[in-house]
């Protein structure tokens, strides 16, 4: 079976890791152990000393554009930030306001999300920082939805008792789904497909942080039908990506 992985990233971290991929070499030889055949990846080096990521080359490895706020809307004007998402042929934009220190308000960002619904680009929304305990406040959550009601939103780094804020989330916004890395309860991945069908999570490992296998295992152990199966592995997230309009 196919795999195709949401979370993850490449280069420098400056908290524990499984293993590091500095490399987009070292990281497909991660990806070929695992079993992971694609993933959106993202240039960790993007927060510390490196302004712009590095260049994918990879048809197995598609980029991911980390969203800045003080640069990207500072020094990118709405038609600049279009040609750098396009030249670059980015899948995805992530948006970290933890580790980043910025709001997560629709209104601070509004040309910027309207740009991003319009190209009908996947937002993976952080709701955890790597090495700390603490998760973005799910009010918040709810009000950034509200302003990008059409925008596809992945949820990243999830927790395992995050159903009781989640399912309010899911019934509310359509276009909302969740990644596996994170999201660990027991049967959480059945009864989600149960409730909301199998189309509103895809795969994620969160390598570096954990290894895939934990995330190959909690779908191909979950009490599901073939078809659910693929579609959380792999077909969610590729149609996700081919809906993109670059032009």
């Amino acid at each position: 079976m196919c795999y195709f992985d949401c979370n993850c990233r490449a280069g420098f971290e400056t908290v524990p890791v499984v293993k590091f991929s500095r490399t987009t070499g070292e990281l497909l030889r991660e990806m070929d152990f695992f079993g992971i055949n694609k993933a959106l990846v993202m240039d960790s080096e993007t927060f510390y000393d490196r302004p712009t990521p590095r260049p994918i080359r990879s048809d197995r490895l598609l980029p991911v554009l980390n969203f800045l706020p003080y640069r990207n809307v500072q020094e990118l004007s709405r038609e600049n930030l279009k040609q750098t998402i396009c030249e670059g042929r980015y899948a995805a934009i992530r948006f970290q306001p933890l580790k980043g220190r910025y709001g997560l308000d629709a209104e601070l960002f509004h040309e910027e999300l309207l740009l991003f619904e319009q190209m009908r680009l996947p937002m993976l929304l952080d709701l955890n920082v790597p090495g700390q305990e603490y998760f973005l406040d799910y009010g918040a959550v709810k009000r950034f939805l509200q302003g990008v009601p059409e925008l596809p939103v992945i949820l990243m780094n999830t927790s395992y008792r995050i159903d009781l804020s989640l399912y309010p989330l899911m019934e509310q916004f359509p276009k909302l789904c969740v990644e596996t890395s994170g999201y660990q309860g027991y049967h959480a991945i059945e009864e989600l497909v149960e409730r909301f069908g199998s189309r509103r999570i895809v795969f994620g490992s969160r390598y570096p942080f954990y290894y895939p296998g934990a995330s190959r295992c909690r779908v191909e152990t979950a009490e599901l039908s073939e078809q659910d199966r693929k579609r959380i592995a792999y077909q969610n997230l590729q149609e996700m990506v081919e809906a993109v309009r670059y032009d």
